[in-house]
């Protein structure tokens, strides 16, 4: 046979492809699968989204009541009080109270009028001697109740008062506290304690925002009034997502120092009906 020949069979033909109902049957199957796949993947981020999200809550209420517990439990003796105030008509809850900035035992303080005694050497909150020549706080002696605290430190009579300094005297491990005026302390400590303090921090949670806020650089004879609250001063913020917010204080008895118990109420923002209680009991350390 010559090499150049072309043979063809006849009936055969060289034709390739899908048919129309072949394609729409790829077609549904593969949207199936697609959507399947997609809900699949939906399901999974959403799972991730909501992890994220309970962890930020988880750490927002850690923070801010490890801070609100570290200083209510190092505050002053009886100086922690809770209450709620009207500010732009949203319903403000706020606990209050006073740090201490140092702490010692003071030598020679009596019933007497005086404006000077002397005290056991200390270290201020910075650590150092606690010396001070200007704008030196307060005194607080065997305070007993709010109302020994929350009063006007230039008062002359009472269990605090307003410092004017503190100097190193002429004996070793001594410093003399001088007042603002000539004193008379109503109530000596059983223990010879004197506490050195400033001002005083509110904690708020305004119920219009849902934040709360640490609060200070206010005198610590202001009243409970809106003047300080997170709308008309400078506050840092500690948490966010907060429905609900309860402060209880239990004074103190003869067998137990005072007790803040501290409830939170957080809610997610992206599930509303996901809600995370913390309540924590706070025990004040200090005693007058």
């Amino acid at each position: 046979m010559n090499p150049s020949t072309k043979v063809t069979i006849k009936g055969f033909s060289k034709q390739q492809g899908f048919t129309l109902i072949e394609l729409i049957v790829v077609i549904v199957l593969l949207g199936v699968t697609s959507v399947g796949i997609a809900q699949i993947l939906s399901l999974g981020t959403q799972s991730y989204v909501n992890s994220v999200e309970r962890d930020q809550l988880m750490n927002s209420a850690r923070f801010g009541i490890e801070r609100l517990n570290r200083e209510i439990s190092a505050a002053l003796p009886n100086s922690v009080r809770s209450f709620s105030v009207s500010d732009n008509g949203s319903n403000v809850e706020c606990i209050e109270f006073v740090p201490i900035l140092a702490s010692s035992t003071y030598l020679d303080f009596t019933n007497l009028a005086t404006n000077q005694f002397n005290v056991v050497e200390f270290n201020d909150a910075q650590g150092n001697l606690g010396t001070c020549t200007e704008s030196c706080g307060n005194v607080a002696i065997y305070t007993l109740s709010n109302d020994d605290v929350y009063v006007d430190p230039e008062q002359t009579s009472g269990q605090l008062f307003s410092v004017d300094e503190i100097t190193l005297t002429a004996t070793d491990n001594l410093l003399q506290v001088t007042l603002n005026n000539n004193v008379t302390v109503e109530a000596l400590s059983p223990t010879d304690r004197v506490f050195f303090i400033n001002q005083p921090v509110r904690y708020c949670m305004n119920n219009s925002t849902n934040e709360l806020f640490r609060l200070t650089g206010y005198d610590i004879a202001t009243d409970l009034t809106v003047s300080v609250s997170p709308n008309n001063l400078t506050g840092t913020l500690m948490a966010e997502n907060i429905i609900d917010a309860n402060f209880n204080i239990q004074s103190a008895s003869l067998t137990r120092n005072a007790i803040v118990l501290v409830d939170l109420t957080f809610q997610s923002n992206i599930d509303s009906s996901e809600v995370i209680p913390f309540s924590q009991e706070i025990a004040i350390l200090n005693t007058p």
